[in-house]
């Protein structure tokens, strides 16, 4: 049951869990770390999350994920990993989209969660990471899509570090020769 002044699901054991206002009627959820990532989707327009705050993935949570089209959306650390690795387990996974390096769900501006969202990877493909033993954070996804196939790829090269801040620019204020 969601309770509209809450904000959270509730489930048979009055376990409330933060969820956005249309997570029981949509097709289709993003699972999410926290209340905090939940709260700025909902800023950013996207009402279908919910939160699983922790590895303990809360039944209501693996429930909802066997009826609807999942996508879980986490932070590219360590703390996203775990709580990936325990979903993968109890849940029915179908995409995962990541954070870029760096960059936690909650500080996200609504441009860099959709470009995340769009770029998810299909569960499958990070289930054959994890046989490698090898860290999901660590790898870089991209997605290409050939026009006969629709595969992910996974490139297993580090990604770039980033450059250092350049100095910001004093405005233009006008143009030269122009009238």
């Amino acid at each position: 049951v969601y309770d509209k002044k809450s904000g959270k699901l509730v489930d048979q054991l009055d376990m409330s869990i933060p969820a956005g206002p249309t997570v029981l009627e949509s097709d289709a959820i993003i699972i999410l770390e926290g209340r905090a990532d939940v709260l700025n989707l909902l800023r950013c327009g996207i009402k279908n999350t919910v939160a699983v705050e922790g590895t303990k993935v809360p039944e209501i949570v693996a429930e909802l994920s066997r009826k609807k089209n999942t996508t879980v959306f986490v932070d590219g650390d360590r703390g996203g990993d775990l709580i990936l690795q325990e979903l993968l387990q109890v849940a029915d996974i179908d995409c995962v989209a990541f954070s870029p390096r760096g960059r936690s769900v909650e500080d996200m501006t609504r441009k860099e969660i959709i470009k995340s969202l769009r770029n998810k990877v299909p569960a499958d493909v990070i289930r054959a990471q994890i046989a490698k033993k090898q860290p999901i954070s660590d790898l870089v996804f991209e997605i290409t899509a050939p026009e006969d196939a629709g595969d992910a790829e996974v490139l297993e090269e580090p990604a770039p570090l980033p450059a250092e801040k350049p100095e910001p620019q004093e405005p233009i204020s006008s143009v030269e020769g122009h009238a």
